[in-house]
């Protein structure tokens, strides 16, 4: 008796096991998540209300991610018609090990070029893509050919057409120096909304004291395998991993990444991209909103998976 129960025990832990390794290593590196946010503060403008902005990041176009893969992403951000559209960094796998070749590289600006944002496409660098000075300078080139402006350290202001504006920070990760980092903030009023992207979210704590209202961070790719006592080589370190943290006034979002590396598995951590809406709130009802700081909010409306769009 105690031996058949021993043995369904084990076939019942099999099973579990055999459940999980299918979902981590076939349903969900095919999967893509669609996160829907909503921004709202009284400092963005009227003129920006409803204005729309797409984040993404962490591509990692080679082993593990192929074009087809890569094709459903950029499908994926079309589809949602987006304003804005921001990169946050991380083209292609491990580029120093294994360079790209041409083949792959007129694939990326094929498929980087083919997004479409009418109020502009941004980027920042990510560590892959600064693994070297020839790859950093040839993903440079890359995404300008594929009409995204590269913000390296440098604020722009985003407009829709008119005359009122919200700011837009790209923060270089190679820069540690928090010192040289605030002086990227010197033009950055604190009466203006202000959303700042970084790759590497450890970088976070050293620019929580500027006036960003939304920092959004990338590179950990939401843990990719979150297995207890387990962490991907790149997290080994990291204080920030997955979702959102309210840091003094600055509240970090980070997503979890739309590619592969390390491993073609992930686990209880879906890849993302992030479509976030902008609102105008009025200063007579911004006691509504759960920030009473200062008077902002990020709300999840809803989400939707893209498992298989081809």
């Amino acid at each position: 008796m105690k031996k058949k129960i021993s043995v369904i025990i084990l076939l019942f832990l099999f099973i579990i096991a055999a459940v999980f390794y299918i979902d981590a290593t076939i349903i969900e590196p095919k999967r893509l998540h669609v996160r829907y946010e909503t921004l709202s503060n009284e400092l963005i403008p009227e003129q920006m209300d409803d204005v729309t902005i797409l984040y993404f990041s962490d591509i990692h176009f080679g082993k593990y991610v192929d074009e087809e893969r890569f094709k459903q992403i950029i499908d994926s951000i079309n589809q949602l018609v987006p304003d804005v559209i921001i990169f946050g960094g991380d083209i292609f796998d491990e580029p120093a090990l294994s360079y790209p070749n041409a083949q792959m590289q007129n694939k990326t600006i094929e498929l980087l070029s083919s997004l479409n944002a009418p109020l502009g496409k941004f980027a920042i660098l990510g560590d892959s893509d600064t693994q070297n000075d020839m790859i950093k300078q040839r993903v440079i080139e890359i995404l300008n050919e594929s009409e995204f402006e590269v913000l390296n350290n440098q604020c722009i202001k985003l407009r829709n057409g008119k005359t009122q504006s919200i700011n837009l920070v790209g923060i270089s990760s190679s820069d540690t120096d928090s010192a040289f980092i605030d002086s990227t903030f010197d033009s950055v009023s604190s009466n203006e909304y202000t959303i700042a992207v970084v790759h590497d979210p450890s970088l976070a704590d050293n620019l929580s004291s500027n006036s960003i209202h939304l920092l959004l961070g990338a590179h950990t790719m939401g843990g990719q395998l979150n297995i207890p006592f387990f962490r991907l080589k790149i997290n080994r370190q990291a204080k920030y991993i997955k979702g959102k943290h309210k840091i003094n006034s600055m509240l970090l979002d980070i997503t979890s990444g739309t590619g592969l590396t390390q491993f073609h598995a992930r686990l209880f951590s879906d890849s993302e991209i992030v479509f976030y809406r902008l609102k105008h709130v009025d200063v007579a009802n911004s006691s509504i909103t759960n920030d009473t700081e200062n008077n902002s909010e990020i709300t999840e409306n809803q989400s939707s998976d893209n498992s298989n769009t081809q």
